[in-house]
């Protein structure tokens, strides 16, 4: 999506496509388990819909824009040095985060949770797409065992 533009689909496809539709073209399908799937639902949605206003913007915030609208319990996840950053690949630097979720090459679809799975299908737009960020965001907000596969 371009800065600037609003794309209300995307966001209408959070709230509304709720049982696993599945997009056309290249889908990512990305599966995780939680012990309170609609909690963690509920994180990976709070973090994204920050994005997509970010998203709507002319500019790209700025760092403060971003630790005012990310949730609290977001922002804390960043709180490591950068030695331990740099010896457990799962840990993100704050400013590295909010670069690498600008240009994500992909749109939420859909999601379908279940006792405790959930799936969140995404719609691949850019070779090669980005969803390393993303997958920070879905560990962070409780999903477990994450596993990515195209098709």
């Amino acid at each position: 999506m371009v800065a600037g533009s609003i794309d209300v689909t995307e966001i209408e496809r959070i709230e509304q496509n709720v049982s696993g539709e599945k997009p056309t073209g290249a889908v990512v399908t990305m599966s995780f388990s939680s012990s309170s799937p609609k909690e963690t639902l509920g994180k990976i949605i709070s973090v994204l819909i920050v994005v997509l206003k970010a998203l709507r913007k002319d500019d790209w915030p700025e760092d403060i824009w971003w630790k005012e609208n990310l949730p609290e319990w977001f922002t804390a996840s960043f709180d490591h040095s950068l030695e331990e950053i740099m010896r457990d690949d799962s840990l993100w630097d704050f400013g590295s985060w909010i670069d690498a979720i600008k240009f994500r090459g992909w749109e939420w679809w859909s999601s379908e949770a279940s006792d405790k799975t959930l799936k969140i299908y995404i719609q691949a737009q850019d070779d090669p797409y980005v969803i390393e960020a993303f997958e920070y965001a879905v560990s962070v907000s409780g999903g477990n065992n994450i596993v990515i596969a195209e098709s």
